[in-house]
């Protein structure tokens, strides 16, 4: 049994190799329960490749979308399932590659119940309530 989920992420990344290092290292962490074959479809060598696994656009790429805004910001958002833990992973991971993000960049989650967003200030995600 999981939740849906709709997650948007609209901004600029500023670093891109910072952004698949904080991402590596939040997937590699002792203690990480994700399974063996978790990331197996994933690209987790480029910065966009890394937002489409958290994004689960790798194993649920039917709504996967990249716009380029009018404003310079990438929004990247998908519609997807997954276990309710998910939530807590893109939360986490967010808050964890947040410094490789220009500030502004924003993540919007609506699981099943309610929404949460990050934003990024002075490299650091901060929810916004």
């Amino acid at each position: 049994m999981g939740q849906c989920y709709s997650v948007a992420i609209e901004g600029k990344i500023k670093d891109d190799a910072l952004l698949v290092k904080l991402t590596n290292d939040y997937i590699n962490q002792p203690g990480s329960n994700f399974s063996d074959d978790c990331w197996d479809k994933s690209d987790l060598t480029t910065a966009e490749g890394c937002i489409r696994a958290i994004l689960a656009g790798d194993t649920q790429p039917e709504g996967y979308v990249i716009q380029e805004l009018k404003n310079g910001n990438k929004m990247y958002s998908n519609g997807f399932d997954a276990c309710y833990s998910w939530e807590n992973v893109l939360y986490r991971w967010f808050i964890a590659v947040a410094s490789a993000f220009e500030d502004g960049t924003e993540i919007e989650v609506y699981p099943d119940d309610g929404r949460w967003i990050v934003r990024v200030e002075n490299g650091v995600g901060t929810e916004i309530k």
